[in-house]
């Protein structure tokens, strides 16, 4: 399985293709950036690769951050409605 792994990794090094560079893990993104210019086609790969990631984790951040923002108004909204009923006075919806 190993053996497999670092096969895959070398034949990614030679081909540069980007499929095989989304597989590796940051470690090894890492070590094969570096083994590389800078300018050089295999490191401009590298670096889009490290750019798809922080932006897929971004999204990933974004979608979090609007459900929060979903579920906070839906609760403010039914604290709203408990408090008009509690004080005594019928919420506009109620005939």
């Amino acid at each position: 399985m190993k053996l497999q792994r670092e096969r895959l990794i070398e034949q990614g090094f030679r081909e540069c293709d980007p499929i095989i560079l989304a597989t590796l893990s940051e470690k090894e993104l890492a070590t094969f950036q570096s083994k590389y210019t800078e300018g050089s086609r295999q490191f401009i790969l590298a670096e889009y690769e490290w750019q798809r990631r922080l932006t897929a984790q971004q999204i990933k951040a974004a979608y979090r951050t609007a459900w929060i923002g979903v579920i906070g108004a839906i609760v403010g909204a039914v604290a709203a409605i408990a408090a008009q009923f509690l004080s005594g006075n019928k919420p506009w919806f109620v005939p």
